[in-house]
């Protein structure tokens, strides 16, 4: 069970979010895993903006003095920052079909799901944020996570019919 009171487990633990249960319905768990993955798969995209302006080669530095006077400007040497690799075609696909889904519920429910599985807001900040008590706002999440899988459920026997 996480801090938030949910035992949810999240992408890192290795699980596939395109597994389904063995009855081939799918679930809330399934459902918080994709959307959690749909996160992360947009925040690796890379920022839109005039193609021109950027390259995504680091300056070259010649000199010793360059580096030094850069550490020096900077407040000495810092980390280097990696950038997360690009999401393959399978996971933006994916993600498009998340998005697809928060369209079955209000814009409200939707923003508290997208919210919830940026995994950066904790309960009592959204209560705040959506002004409404943190049981209840669990609760609202539970219900809009229940309609969509309600939904998929019920497009998966028409498209097996």
């Amino acid at each position: 069970m996480g801090a938030d009171g949910f035992a949810i487990p999240s992408l890192q633990n290795g699980t596939k979010a395109t597994q389904r249960a063995n009855s081939g319905l799918w679930t809330c768990v399934q459902v918080v895993e994709r959307l959690e993955e749909a996160v992360d798969t947009l925040s690796r995209l890379p920022m839109p903006g005039p193609v021109g302006y950027r390259s995504s080669m680091p300056d070259v530095l010649r000199e010793f003095g360059d580096v030094y006077g850069i550490a020096i400007a900077e407040g000495g040497y810092r980390d280097m920052e990696i950038k997360p690799d690009p999401p393959d075609m399978d996971a933006i696909d994916r993600t498009i079909e998340v998005l697809h889904w928060l369209r079955q519920v209000s814009r409200r429910d939707a923003r508290l799901l997208w919210a919830r599985a940026s995994r950066r807001n904790y309960w009592w900040k959204l209560a705040g944020r959506f002004r409404m008590g943190e049981s209840t706002l669990r609760r609202k999440h539970l219900r809009a996570l229940q309609n969509i899988v309600d939904w998929l459920n019920s497009a998966d026997m028409k498209k097996s019919a």
